[in-house]
């Protein structure tokens, strides 16, 4: 007797499959919950889609969370979006693809086309107080990287939601202790999400996006680039430090693919992402015994925040 799932449309013992037969995909409640439901029985998502596909930046932050992967059907083959190589089996898609096999055009070359941008990564440490405001950091890296604000907000696409910090504090607060993502859309094509969890001493929060920025110049052999390139980057760190308790922030340089308003990937071998600058907080360079009069000597990192217990931007 066959087997039947009221979500995935293949399943194994080790990872569900949903099969998406658009040409731009995203985190619609369906696939929200597919995933929600893989995560809940151990299992590894697949999201299988056409070779031609976009996949927003929601779905894939989703994916990389429960530990999936995305791979596209050609109709004479399943492939891994990251190496082009064709599949034998899905579980190829975390053990890797041995190269030889046939691969998929565009993987030849990384692709040229495609918007810059900005990525964020940011930890921040926030009292446990009826005032703070869980999305204020989220809202201060739209602004300061790309000039941008948080527009709309919500657990899956499309997000509905007027962007308000005070309604997203309070449904996080009613999941605490954790508290699961929540994705927000910019003014101007940022995407990006913010979860939080309580601790010993007060709140976590973690926010995470993109800003796209137009083009940027790409340094070579695998370098970072110069805050001097970027000059959003700088004053954004500094008043982060000055605003919130940062744990660590990574900010890279990106490039990202829009489709009919949603920013994410299309298939196709991308170019590496490039770091830009890291935000170590306090406690940090406290817990790291990091020299900071000489880091700053010879990195030419900045020192932030007070000056018993400073931050460090490099």
């Amino acid at each position: 007797m066959k087997q039947s799932h009221p979500i995935a449309d293949e399943f194994t013992a080790e990872c569900n499959v949903f099969r998406a037969s658009s040409s731009r995909v995203t985190l619609s409640m369906p696939l929200w919950a597919f995933i929600m439901d893989s995560r809940s029985a151990s299992l590894r998502p697949v999201l299988v889609t056409r070779v031609d596909a976009h996949v927003s930046r929601f779905v894939l932050e989703e994916l990389r969370a429960a530990n999936g992967q995305w791979a596209v059907d050609t109709g004479s083959g399943v492939y891994d979006t990251r190496s082009g190589y064709r599949l034998r089996g899905f579980s190829e898609l975390w053990m890797g693809v041995p190269a030889g096999r046939h691969r998929l055009e565009g993987f030849e070359a990384t692709r040229s086309s495609g918007l810059g941008a900005l990525s964020f990564d940011v930890h921040v440490r926030t009292r446990a107080e009826k005032q703070a405001r869980v999305g204020a950091v989220l809202h201060h890296l739209f602004a300061g990287l790309g000039g941008e604000t948080p527009e709309r907000w919500g657990r899956y696409d499309p997000l509905t939601q007027p962007w308000s910090e005070d309604a997203l504090t309070e449904e996080l607060r009613r999941e605490m202790p954790v508290a699961r993502r929540r994705y927000v859309a910019g003014s101007g094509g940022a995407a990006g999400s913010v979860s939080a969890a309580r601790s010993r001493d007060g709140v976590l929060v973690q926010a995470r996006g993109v800003v796209p920025i137009g083009t940027c110049e790409r340094p070579g052999d695998g370098a970072g680039l110069s805050l001097e390139a970027v000059p959003t980057v700088l004053p954004t760190l500094v008043e982060l430090a000055e605003r919130f308790v940062p744990n660590v922030v990574l900010v890279s340089y990106v490039q990202v693919e829009e489709r009919l308003g949603s920013v994410g990937q299309s298939v196709g071998l991308r170019p590496a992402d490039v770091p830009v600058a890291a935000l170590l907080g306090a406690r940090a360079v406290r817990d790291l015994r990091i020299d900071v009069d000489r880091v700053r000597e010879e990195f030419g990192a900045v020192p932030v925040g007070s000056r018993r217990a400073p931050s460090l931007i490099v």
